[in-house]
């Protein structure tokens, strides 16, 4: 072996380690990525830690009986789709994550999180599309780079998404702030004009936050409002129910000598007044629970949230208490009326006249506290799907939105 072959030798045993990182770098660049089929896209700072998910639904029954979601509110569902940006996704990639149906549209089934991402105290800077095959492997979605990888469009069609799916929410909102514009104008003469007026604000107020989410838009500068408009309502509702309570511990004493008019009309002067009261307390109850529905549409806050919740639950079991000893005191007031200068018909008359215009203003109490709790209870409802994943099925039509389904 001549001193060139030793040399030769060396050479390979020395550089071929040094060399093969370099070959392996240029063999792995030269690979074709793995083709993907049956995957998802997959929307978050890592394949790991998902923001969003786009994939083909498993079957064209999950989209057939998911609930149908109305959109008529064409403007919400032009932005929603205007975000997704669908129509400039390349059709292989749309088509490996869409379902075909029948009449020419695709499904795709999109997931979400709660609401509880769009305030991470950390929140990624930067989001990438991923798409994941079956044996995950993972390669960059061509997703367009304004669409969804972007965390603030993330957040605006987390936004829009909720509020399509909220939409009949939103419709019972606009009624409740109807029958509200009907209560303002029979408040009674026991809110003075300072805090008639205020009132009024919050309703005007509630008003304009109410046309921002029916158009697709909650700034967050309405959040502070509805706080402050909390804090009011509550303070005239406590001045109305110490009212209430101070009319009812109010004897009601005899003091003619002959006869018991002037004692039957101090009874319906004091069942007028509670009457009157208790139209004032409900009107009050009905826009804290109006404000309450506008709450649950901002995103996150579920601890808050649910504090205002228990808070006017808990109104509405006082105000059941308050009317329970109205009852006693009144059955008691009522059941005293005696002098022997009547007549047991005039006292029987006038006991029966007492009772039924008692029994009006007590069946409208109570049928109004009925309502009122079953309000807040659909609006826990509400709280308890806002801590659940949205996941939708959009129906596509040559990449545009023209469907909304949720799945239960």
């Amino acid at each position: 072996m001549t001193n060139t072959d030793v040399l030769l030798i060396i050479l390979v045993l020395v550089g071929f380690p040094l060399l093969l990182p370099l070959v392996t770098f240029f063999i792995k660049k030269r690979t074709p990525p793995p083709e993907l089929s049956s995957n998802e896209i997959i929307i978050g700072a890592t394949p790991d830690a998902p923001l969003a998910t786009l994939k083909a639904p498993a079957t064209l029954q999950d989209y057939n009986t998911a609930e149908e979601i109305d959109t008529s509110n064409n403007e919400i569902l032009e932005k929603l789709s205007l975000f997704l940006q669908l129509d400039q996704t390349p059709a292989s990639l749309l088509n490996s994550i869409s379902t075909p149906t029948p009449n020419g549209t695709r499904i795709i089934e999109i997931t979400l999180p709660d609401s509880n991402w769009t305030r991470s105290a950390n929140p990624p800077e930067k989001l990438h599309a991923f798409a994941q095959n079956s044996r995950r492997l993972f390669a960059r979605a061509p997703l367009p780079t304004t669409a969804l990888t972007g965390i603030a469009n993330l957040m605006v069609f987390w936004q829009m998404a909720t509020l399509l799916v909220a939409q009949k929410h939103i419709a019972d909102i606009a009624g409740k702030l109807s029958k509200i514009q009907e209560d303002i104008e029979k408040i009674s003469s026991f809110l003075d004009s300072a805090r008639t007026a205020r009132i009024q604000a919050i309703y005007d107020y509630l008003g304009q936050i109410y046309a921002s989410v029916n158009h697709g838009d909650i700034p967050p500068s309405f959040r502070p409002q509805l706080e402050a408009a909390e804090r009011d309502l509550l303070e005239i509702q406590h001045h109305l129910e110490a009212s209430y309570a101070h009319t009812i511990n109010a004897k009601t004493t005899h003091d003619e000598l002959v006869g018991t008019g002037i004692l039957k009309e101090k009874i319906e002067q004091k069942i007028t007044t509670l009457h009157s009261l208790s139209n004032d307390i409900t009107f009050c109850l009905k826009t804290r629970i109006a404000s309450l529905f506008l709450l649950t549409l901002f995103p996150d806050e579920q601890r808050l949230k649910q504090n205002r919740w228990d808070s006017v639950n808990a109104s509405i079991q006082r105000l059941r208490l308050l009317e329970h000893s109205a009852r006693k005191e009144i059955t008691h007031a009522i059941n005293s009326i005696s002098s022997n200068w009547n007549k047991k018909e005039t006292l029987r008359s006038r006991k029966a006249s007492l009772r039924d215009q008692y029994s009006l203003h007590t069946k409208k109490w109570t049928t109004a506290l009925r309502s009122h709790e079953e309000e807040i209870q659909h609006c826990a409802r509400l709280l308890s799907q806002n801590t659940r994943p949205l996941t939708l099925l959009l129906q596509l039509q040559d990449g545009k939105l023209v469907g909304l389904r949720k799945k239960p």
